[in-house]
């Protein structure tokens, strides 16, 4: 997701800070500070050494972190049978949902190719 620096500022202001960034093609990890909170790259480069009143507009990438996709312990089929309709829909239910966060995965995956 893209976002304005000005716009991450603000999300620093708030305490909602993204764990990661990529601004002007330089990956950052955000660390907390006396005042507000800073991003830094592995060479120590910090984001508040930047001449910041030039990059208000430049884009930053908030790079999200992997979320691990869990697995549904799933009932026999002949204990699914047995099942009453609402807890064959509650299984039914989180197969849904465990599908939808598949496809986002799959998607992200063919957006980074």
């Amino acid at each position: 997701m893209k976002i304005k620096m000005i716009d991450l500022f603000k999300l620093m202001l708030e305490r909602k800070a993204p764990k990661k960034i990529r601004v002007l093609g330089i990956n950052m990890t955000f660390i907390e500070t006396a005042e507000w909170g800073d991003y830094k790259d592995d060479d120590c480069c910090r984001l508040s050494s930047f001449r910041l009143t030039d990059c208000l507009n430049e884009d930053v990438e908030i790079i999200e972190e992997d979320k691990k996709i869990e697995k549904i312990p799933l009932p026999s089929f002949d204990k699914f049978k047995r099942m009453s309709a609402e807890e064959r829909y509650a299984i039914t239910a989180k197969e849904y949902d465990l599908l939808d966060d598949i496809i986002d995965e799959i998607n992200k995956l063919k957006e980074n190719d």
